[in-house]
C-alpha cells in the first residue's frame, strides 16, 4: 500500500495481517453474539481448551493493525515530501469511495432479486464510518510526515532508543495510558501506532534484529500465547468462583477475552511475527504482490452488516462443540472467501482506474 517496489516477504505478511483481521472480526460479529444465546456444553461452569480457539483468535485483529503500521514505518520512515499526503489521502478516498459504492448497489441488487431480509442493507453513510483504521492509519502519516520523519532522522541510535523506550512507557503504563486516553478519547492508541511506525523505522535503519537467530521470535510468540492462555484460564475460574458465590442462578455465559493494540501480549507478538518475516527470502510473486495490495480494498469490503450476516449463516458454536478441527477449517475457509470477495472488488477498481486515467481528458474536460 505504500512502497512502489514491493517485496514479497512483506506483501505476504500483509495477507497474513488482513486474514487474522477477518477471523477476528467474524468472532466479535458472530461468534460472540452465538456464545450468549447457546445452549451447550460449553455453558457449563468449567474451563474448556476449544475455547481458547475463540480467545486466541480475538488477538489476531489487533496484531493485524499493529502489523500494518510496523509495515508502515519500515517503508516509510525515511519519506518526507509533503506532496506524498495528496497522493495517500487521494488513494485512501477513492477506494473507500469505490468499496460503500459497491456495497451499496450489490446490497440493493441482492435485496431485489431474493427480498428476504433488510438487516443487512447498507447505505451510502458506510463511507463516513468504514474501518476506523483508515483514519488511524492516515493520521499516522499525516504525523510521520510532517515532522516525525525529520525529527528521527536526526538521532543516532542510542537517542532514537530514548524515544522509543519513553514513548513505550508511556503507552503501557497504567496511570500514564489513562492520562493520555483522557486528554482525548483514542489518543492512546493512535501513540500506539507512532511508537510501532517509528519503531518500524528504526528496525530498518539500525537493523537490531540482524544477529537475532529466528528461533527467538518462534519461543516470545509460544511465551506470549502462553501466557495469554494462562490468563484467560485464571479469568474463566474466577468468573466460575463468582457464578457459584451468586447460588449458581440461571446458565453460566462463558466470556471471550478482549485486548487492546498496546496490550504487551499483543505487541511482543506483533513485532515477533514482523521480525520472523523478515527473515523469509521467497523472492518476488506477482501474485503475491497483487494480493497485498489488495489488502486495504479488501479491509473495505469486509467489515460490515453485509459479512456479518453471511458469516452468521454458520452455526459456529455448534460446530466448535462438535469438532474443534472442523471449526478451524471452517474459520479460516470463512476468511479466505472473504479476502477473495475483496480481491475482485480491487481488480474492479483497478480496471475502472485505468479507464477513467485512459479516458479523463475527453470525459472531464472540454476539448
Amino acid at each position: 500500500m505504500e512502497n512502489k517496489v514491493r517485496s514479497s516477504n512483506f506483501e505476504l505478511l500483509r495477507i497474513l495481517a488482513l486474514l487474522m483481521i477477518i477471523l477476528d472480526h467474524i468472532v466479535i460479529h458472530c461468534m460472540n453474539g452465538q456464545l450468549v444465546g447457546s445452549q451447550t456444553i460449553l455453558n457449563q461452569p468449567m474451563f474448556f481448551n476449544r475455547m481458547q480457539l475463540l480467545n486466541i483468535a480475538m488477538t489476531f485483529g489487533y496484531i493485524g493493525n499493529n502489523i500494518f503500521i510496523l509495515i508502515s514505518g519500515y517503508f516509510l520512515i525515511s519519506k518526507t515530501d509533503k506532496s506524498n499526503l495528496l497522493k495517500t489521502a487521494s488513494k485512501l478516498l477513492s477506494q473507500q469511495g469505490f468499496a460503500a459504492t459497491i456495497l451499496v448497489l450489490l446490497t440493493a441488487s441482492i435485496q431485489i432479486i431474493k427480498r428476504n431480509s433488510i438487516s443487512w442493507l447498507l447505505n451510502i453513510d458506510i463511507f463516513n464510518n468504514m474501518a476506523w483504521f483508515v483514519g488511524f492509519y492516515f493520521m499516522i502519516i499525516v504525523i510521520a510526515y510532517l515532522f516525525l520523519n525529520r525529527f528521527l532522522a536526526k538521532l543516532d541510535m542510542n537517542e532514537y532508543l530514548i524515544f522509543l523506550a519513553v514513548l513505550f512507557v508511556f503507552v503501557e503504563m497504567g496511570w500514564t495510558g489513562e492520562m493520555i486516553e483522557s486528554i482525548a478519547t483514542g489518543l492512546r492508541v493512535l501513540l500506539n501506532g507512532v511508537f510501532l511506525f517509528a519503531l518500524g523505522g528504526f528496525i530498518h535503519r539500525f537493523e537490531p534484529f540482524r544477529n537475532i537467530k529466528v528461533y527467538i521470535f518462534f519461543i516470545v510468540l509460544l511465551l506470549s500465547y502462553g501466557l495469554i492462555y494462562i490468563s484467560n484460564y485464571n479469568t474463566t475460574n474466577v468468573n466460575i468462583a463468582n457464578y457459584i458465590a451468586t447460588g449458581s442462578q440461571g446458565v453460566f455465559q462463558q466470556s471471550i477475552a478482549t485486548y487492546a493494540n498496546y496490550h504487551i501480549g499483543i505487541e511482543l507478538i506483533s513485532i515477533s511475527l514482523f521480525a520472523i518475516f523478515m527473515r523469509l527470502h521467497i523472492g518476488s510473486s506477482k501474485i503475491v504482490n497483487f494480493f497485498g495490495a489488495a489488502t486495504f480494498m479488501v479491509y473495505l469490503t469486509h467489515d460490515n452488516t453485509f459479512f456479518y450476516a453471511i458469516w452468521s449463516r454458520l452455526n459456529w458454536i455448534q460446530i466448535l462443540v462438535n469438532s474443534p478441527v472442523k471449526f478451524v477449517i471452517a474459520h479460516i475457509g470463512m476468511a479466505i472467501l472473504t479476502f477473495i470477495f475483496g480481491v475482485i472488488i480491487y481488480s474492479l477498481y483497478l480496471g475502472l482506474s485505468k479507464i477513467i486515467k485512459e479516458n479523463a481528458r475527453r470525459i472531464f474536460f472540454q476539448q
